[in-house]
């Protein structure tokens, strides 16, 4: 079975330690190294910071400072999870253990009484330990972000029932989204029965200037009508300077400071009314599935708002048709009777007349 290379870094001063180290390391037959060396706690930092380490095999009395400084000034420089360390000394020193394991060491080895077996399964679990906090760190902040991404659909599903504003609903939307993402800028853009559009819903970092109200032509969309994004198309961008695209998309993007876009439609039915955009100003991103996940949840939900106030005003508009006919109405039937008590008067008079008369 094949077995990842594990990136082991022994800083260790006496040279036939290091090579001891090494030999032993190398012959466990439970894991795979690849082995670098330093002689110094300088020496050990600097390889720390040009490579990926995936654990240290730490001596604690080296020429420029010892293990603990190490530990410190690793811990300041690192912007990685912080590897494995175990420490190794000639000195049975419970203090100075402890103080190792407080500053993030997985364990502490006495030299005169370690055996080869010993070394390798410390660091066979010290691996394996720091990988297990990490996936378990990992799960946790993806269990956060999972529930802080459910509990904006469901505020925004809960404000499309109770609310027949459109505008309110969208305005909510993007800024709990570019607030979720940690983004420069979330709009929603909609299309006109041309398919140039304009950006109708705006929330953007102070930094960079806003873009509500802006009108866009984009040949692609007037061209196409947007069928592929009509059809479900999603578009994720990284980096609008790498990516594919056409000369006159990539100037409109750079007209609103764009770098990395994330594009989904937001459907009417079968027709494609606008999209809901998420955008990075400042550099290059990897959209991540699960922020491509909650924009199409808001798009439906969004798409759902539109409908419900359309049918709102369409029920409004009707009963006003309704209401101005019944008014007409009731004008014409009080006119009637109007007219028809006059006839009575006139018939009465014409009556009254003709009987004095005779």
């Amino acid at each position: 079975m094949n077995r990842s290379i594990c990136t082991l870094l022994i800083v260790e001063d006496f040279a036939p330690d290091r090579e001891l180290y090494r030999q032993c390391l190398l012959s466990d037959t439970s894991s795979t190294y690849q082995v670098l060396e330093a002689e110094s706690v300088a020496a050990g930092l600097e390889v720390c910071k040009m490579r990926s380490i995936d654990a240290i095999l730490l001596d604690y009395s080296l020429p420029d400072a010892d293990g603990l400084a190490f530990l410190e000034a690793l811990q300041r420089q690192n912007t990685r999870p912080f590897p494995p360390v175990v420490m190794i000394t000639g000195e049975g020193n419970e203090s100075v253990a402890v103080r190792a394991l407080k500053l993030g060491a997985e364990d502490y080895l006495n030299k005169r009484s370690l055996t080869p077996q010993q070394l390798q399964m410390t660091m066979r679990t010290a691996i394996e330990s720091a990988r297990l906090r990490l996936q378990l760190r990992e799960s946790e902040e993806s269990l956060q972000e999972a529930t802080e991404r459910e509990r904006i659909v469901h505020r925004i599903t809960l404000q499309v029932r109770q609310s027949l504003n459109p505008v309110e609903v969208l305005t909510t939307a993007v800024r709990e989204v570019r607030q979720f993402a940690s983004a420069d800028r979330a709009f929603i853009y909609r299309f006109n029965p041309d398919f140039s559009g304009r950006i109708v819903v705006e929330s953007v970092h102070p930094e960079f200037t806003s873009a509500l109200g802006e009108q866009v032509e984009d040949r692609y969309f007037m061209e196409t009508g947007g069928e592929d994004y009509r059809r479900g198309r999603i578009q994720a961008v990284e980096d609008i300077h790498t990516a594919a695209l056409s000369d006159c998309h990539r100037e409109m993007l750079q007209r609103f400071q764009i770098r990395a876009n994330l594009v989904v439609p937001i459907l009417q039915g079968d027709n494609l009314w606008g999209l809901l955009v998420l955008s990075q100003c400042t550099h290059p991103r990897q959209w991540q599935p699960l922020e491509i996940e909650l924009l199409q949840q808001l798009a439906a939900q969004i798409g759902i708002a539109i409908h419900q106030a359309e049918l709102y005003d369409q029920v409004q508009s009707e009963l006003t048709e309704r209401q101005s006919a019944e008014a007409q109405l009731r004008e014409s039937q009080h006119l009637i009777q109007q007219i028809k008590r006059l006839q009575d008067c006139f018939i009465c008079t014409i009556y009254s007349s003709n009987k004095q008369s005779m």
